[in-house]
């Protein structure tokens, strides 16, 4: 059975969609879209699902900079 906490294998799933969240410390699957097929070891179709990963530090600290600016004309 699929769990919310599996970070799974690339392999296995297809990322469709991505989002940050403060609820995971690295990528983690969180929502299967659209279930993946195998057929004993040979996959037919990977799992299309939605990932959650935690903010990237470089965009929380840009993005204050960027407010901060004015433009002088």
């Amino acid at each position: 059975m699929w769990s919310s906490a599996t970070s799974g294998a690339s392999t296995l799933h297809e990322a469709v969609t991505s989002t940050e969240s403060d609820r995971v410390d690295r990528p983690t699957c969180t929502q299967i879209l659209r279930p993946g097929y195998r057929l004993g070891e040979v996959l037919l179709r990977p799992a299309q699902v939605a990932v959650e990963q935690p903010p990237a530090p470089d965009r929380q600290s840009a993005g204050s900079s960027v407010s901060d600016r004015t433009d002088s004309a």
